[in-house]
């Protein structure tokens, strides 16, 4: 008989793949804006925001094809949708396989930036090849984890947000000490030249690549599979679904549970698409539209704050992300208390409030007070933790409880926000800051369109989210 404790998914385990994939991925998605863009004044060579925004839109597309149309439908078949404490070797497998070409690719990269006398240019024929290739293997990592996460969870009392919150330690902590290592590194210059791009470069890779290989070793040896993740109630196995049919004189459930058309757990018909039912097709247009203005902040916000205020440094910058995520962890940690006092529509809602009122505030800092930045970040805790945990949850409830397409669900959500909406948000926003002369008007200028579009976009939201309410009951 196999022993139970080989069977478990370790809470600790889990917790430090969060921590350590998605700091890795923070410093390389924060500052690479930075590396490929020119600044006015500046000897290095870089790209326009309007060009920059096409590399990150490039970046962004070959994520979502990876991650939506590869790995999601591919972790469904070798699954099964059965949850990881079943198929352990598998998972481990899984995550030793995805981080090597991640290993490899950034230490091309890295050597890349410190091998040559001065630092690739992105015109040059090596580096946005590189990027776009470093792209496709860096979704594997993380578009597994949120599969393990995600179906472990279910089955335990461990909610989501209280494993993602520490990605969210991650991506601030890492941010920040990648930006001091940088600004270290290449003594505290306030101009972008080669000697801070080398720097910023060699921190940013630095980072992921010990993190790649902490993380292969953790995995390999798994040394902290002694904290499982506690088991949920049984859940319910329809006898009580039936008896209100009984006390209604409802046979036509009977018939239907018995022929296994409902889903006792979710009361979706099981025979049904859930990828093509409206309320997801609600959420992926409001993920779209929100990672459309949100990637004004997520790919620019460095970018505008170099040019516009000049005592920046890469420190201050990676500060900000430190206390943004900071206040994500509450945020995390009741997510499910949050959702289910609130309804995932109208958390979908306050996060756009929260976004229209942090990026028009962005555009009247005056530049003696860059700290009050400082203080609009925390608004990002609802902006992003809590609609992505309710995005997640409305995906899977969403998903009939059928656990086999979990992965595809869940990597079509992901892909949506992260990859298609950012990605065609960094080519409008680059676009939006190159329609005026001025860059740091162009960049205010970007910022009240954001936050102009999120506002009609609620209202929609709003209108189709009561509709599909009100048909609910009558289908």
């Amino acid at each position: 008989m196999t022993d139970p404790s080989a069977q478990v998914v370790s809470a600790s385990l889990l917790k430090y793949l969060y921590f350590a994939t998605t700091g890795s991925l923070a410093p390389y998605i924060k500052y690479l804006p930075l590396l490929l863009l020119h600044q006015a004044g500046s000897s290095s060579p870089g790209l326009s925001p309007t060009n920059v925004g096409y590399c990150l839109a490039l970046f962004s597309l070959v994520n979502f094809t990876s991650s939506t149309f590869l790995l999601g439908p591919s972790l469904d078949r070798i699954t099964n949708g059965t949850p990881p404490s079943l198929r352990p070797s598998k998972y481990r497998a899984a995550f030793l396989l995805s981080f090597l070409p991640n290993l490899l690719i950034a230490l091309a990269l890295l050597l890349l930036y410190l091998v040559p006398a001065s630092p690739p240019s992105p015109l040059g024929p090596l580096l946005i090849p590189l990027l776009a290739l470093f792209s496709l293997v860096t979704v594997g990592p993380s578009t597994i984890l949120e599969t393990v996460a995600i179906l472990s969870t279910k089955a335990s009392r461990t909610s989501y947000g209280s494993l993602r919150l520490y990605g969210a330690l991650g991506w601030g902590v890492c941010s920040w000490l990648s930006g001091i290592a940088a600004d270290e590194l290449s003594g505290g210059d306030d101009e972008l030249d080669d000697r801070e791009r080398v720097a910023l470069a060699g921190s940013v890779y630095g980072f992921f690549l010990a993190s790649c290989l902490l993380s292969m070793l953790v995995v390999f040896v798994d040394p902290l599979a002694v904290d499982p993740l506690a088991p949920a109630p049984p859940p319910d196995d329809g006898t009580e679904q039936l008896l209100d049919a009984a006390d209604r004189g409802d046979s036509e459930v009977f018939t239907e549970v018995e022929e296994g058309r409902v889903d006792t757990h979710s009361g979706q018909s099981s025979g049904s698409n859930p990828i093509l039912s409206a309320p997801l097709l609600l959420l992926c247009s409001n993920l779209l539209v929100t990672g459309i203005c949100v990637s004004f902040v997520e790919s620019f916000l460095f970018a505008y704050i170099s040019t516009a205020y000049a005592d920046s440094t890469n420190g201050f910058l990676g500060l900000l992300i430190l206390v943004m995520t900071l206040c994500e962890v509450p945020i995390f940690v009741y997510s499910k208390q949050i959702i289910k006092k609130l309804g995932i529509a109208n958390v979908f809602s306050l996060s756009h409030l929260c976004y229209i009122g942090r990026v028009y505030l962005y555009t009247v800092i005056p530049q003696s007070r860059m700290w009050m930045f400082g203080l609009l970040e925390p608004l990002h805790a609802f902006v992003f933790a809590a609609m992505m945990c309710a995005a997640v949850e409305g995906g899977r409830e969403m998903g009939g409880g059928d656990d086999k397409k979990q992965a595809t669900i869940q990597a079509l959500l992901r892909g949506i926000y992260y990859y298609v909406g950012l990605g065609v948000g960094s080519v409008l926003g680059g676009m939006l800051v190159d329609s005026r002369d001025d860059p740091i008007d162009g960049y205010r200028f970007m910022y009240r369109v954001g936050a102009v579009v999120l506002g009609a976009w609620s209202i929609i939201y709003r209108l189709a989210a009561a509709y599909l309410s009100c048909r609910k009951p009558h289908q």
